[in-house]
């Protein structure tokens, strides 16, 4: 069987996407891509770097928390880095 894959909906190419880059399963870190032209806005949003970290810087590694916005309540403690375009993949 041949299936058409192809996206037949108009693209939104600004668009800030979110993606899950690990396997499914039980592990010790999970990353989640962010990318889009708001993904730097939402990421400071919702984090918080550890106290005596670094804030954030393209292409550095940082503790810290990824914080309800609503509440301000921890959801997981994260390492958090950004690859400003055009490097960012």
């Amino acid at each position: 069987m041949i299936y058409n894959l192809s996206i037949t909906s108009e693209r939104h190419m600004d668009d800030t996407i979110t993606a899950l880059a690990t396997p499914p399963g039980e592990g010790g870190l999970g990353i989640i891509r962010i990318s889009g032209k708001d993904a730097l806005t939402i990421a400071v949003a919702l984090f918080h770097s550890a106290p005596g970290k670094s804030e954030l810087a393209p292409q550095k590694v940082v503790f810290g928390e990824i914080r309800n916005p609503d509440t301000g309540q921890c959801v997981d403690e994260v390492l958090l880095t950004f690859f400003k375009a055009p490097k960012s993949y």
